[in-house]
């Protein structure tokens, strides 16, 4: 049986870097931080402030202008970090960190009188690999020599194996926004398979097996009140969309791609009812907050409205500022009818 076809237009070689940007701007900040502490063995509390630095700019290389990207560069609580995510190994990705983080430090110099001294805080930096080899090096070192002086400059770089990483190791770490990543476990063992239906059909069963994981992981997070409900949805999308790109034209996943729909739908529609109800106990608080403030300002003979009549005009759909531009102006005719009956 020939391997079937895959699509003409595949995102693949990009699919990696989206899921993972969208998920660090788009998800609560808890997430971000909770990320940095882990690669970077950091104790930021979560709630901490995160700014993301722009990442892309003009670099002139001869008489030419190219555009230079890098992955992520953040700040949490005044530190700056450097991210590179790799899908494979990369020779050079040390020096590509050191660029990145020269021309992000460049921003933030600072010069000594008339330039004696010339100060830049580079950020910490880290690479994650999603997937490695037996190649893959344990750490990176950018080395920056000075031949006259014999004096150099190392910079650092940490290194993140997600092939390393456990699903209780990434629960434990709060790395949720790395679970969707964990689907890619199956693609090399996918690739051995060859044309035999009955090896993919196994490796199938396995992804699901572990979708089922990690929906566990996203549920856990939700009850304990660390993964807010949107988050969850997003991370979950994530996970569909890779079992999509990574398995979707393989018919021995199509089962599991089914399931894996089913149960996004089924926890995307779980969710949105607790976020209908959580909108709806938050307005009917705010309406009997406000209501009785408003019935406690007027007097007792007053002709205002009672709490259930405000309470009453919510429910009708009436905004809050439409309900205070009501009552103002019935006491303004309450003011103006006790004027006049003077």
């Amino acid at each position: 049986m020939k391997q079937p076809r895959r699509k003409q237009k595949r995102e693949t070689p990009h699919i990696f870097d989206r899921t993972i940007k969208y998920l660090l701007h788009e998800t609560g900040t808890a997430n971000t931080v909770s990320l940095i502490n882990a690669l970077f063995e950091r104790q930021y509390a979560y709630d901490s402030p995160v700014r993301f630095a722009k990442t892309e700019g003009l670099r002139k290389r001869g008489k030419t202008l190219e555009l230079f990207h890098a992955d992520i560069i953040l700040s949490v609580a005044d530190d700056d970090f450097a991210i590179e995510f790799q899908i494979g190994d990369d020779e050079i990705i040390g020096l590509r960190l050191f660029e990145y983080g020269f021309r992000h430090a460049h921003g933030t110099r600072r010069i000594t009188g008339r330039g004696e001294l010339v100060e830049m805080d580079l950020p910490d930096a880290c690479v994650v690999y999603f997937e490695n080899t037996k190649t893959t090096p344990e750490h990176i070192t950018f080395r920056l020599n000075h031949k006259t002086s014999g004096k150099f400059f190392d910079y650092d770089v940490r290194v993140f194996k997600m092939a390393e990483q456990t699903l209780e190791s990434l629960e434990r770490q709060k790395l949720l926004l790395l679970l969707p990543f964990c689907l890619l476990r199956f693609r090399k063992e996918l690739e051995h398979t060859g044309t035999k239906p009955e090896a993919r059909l196994a490796v199938a069963k396995k992804e699901r097996q572990a979708i089922d994981d990690l929906e566990d992981i996203l549920l856990r997070a939700r009850e304990s009140g660390f993964l807010g409900n949107y988050d969850g949805i997003m991370v979950l999308e994530s996970i569909s969309r890779m079992h999509d790109e990574l398995y979707g034209a393989y018919p021995e996943f199509q089962e599991a791609g089914m399931a894996v729909k089913e149960r996004v739908e089924f926890t995307l529609a779980d969710y949105r009812r607790k976020l209908i109800k959580e909108t709806q106990t938050m307005a009917q608080s705010m309406a009997q907050s406000m209501a009785q403030s408003m019935v406690a300002a007027k007097s007792a003979e007053a002709s205002a409205k009672t709490k259930d009549e405000i309470l009453g005009l919510f429910k009708q759909g009436y905004t809050v500022e439409e309900v205070e531009k009501m009552l103002a102006q019935e006491k303004a005719e309450d003011t103006e009818t006790s004027t006049a009956s003077r």
